[in-house]
């Protein structure tokens, strides 16, 4: 009998020990799926934040593009105007007079 005893002792000491691992595994499970939960919402965030950060150095490059665009179309024109003699390339020779032939 008391054999029976020793094992029904050494039985439920096994059965406490399981249930005290069971509870230490669902405490690891809630603290794992706690920093999971935290982890996807700053996964959300870092995607917003890099959206916005993506956005705004398009619109850097789309204005450097343009400041680009109308400096060359500013030499263009300036060129243009050299070549068409709309600016006068030297200013200090002496205007030219049409001789008359006698």
């Amino acid at each position: 009998m008391e054999t029976l005893y020793k094992k029904i002792e050494e039985v439920k000491e096994e059965m406490t020990k399981n249930v005290k691992q069971v509870l230490d595994r669902n405490d690891n499970l809630d603290t794992l799926n706690k920093t999971s939960e935290d982890l996807k919402k700053w996964a959300e965030i870092f995607e917003w934040k890099t959206g916005k950060v993506a956005q705004s150095y398009c619109w850097k490059r789309a204005k450097l593009i343009t400041v680009i665009v109308v400096v060359v179309l500013i030499i263009i024109l300036i060129v243009i105007l050299l070549a068409t003699g709309v600016i006068p390339v030297n200013i200090h020779s002496p205007p030219v007079t049409p001789t008359s032939k006698p």
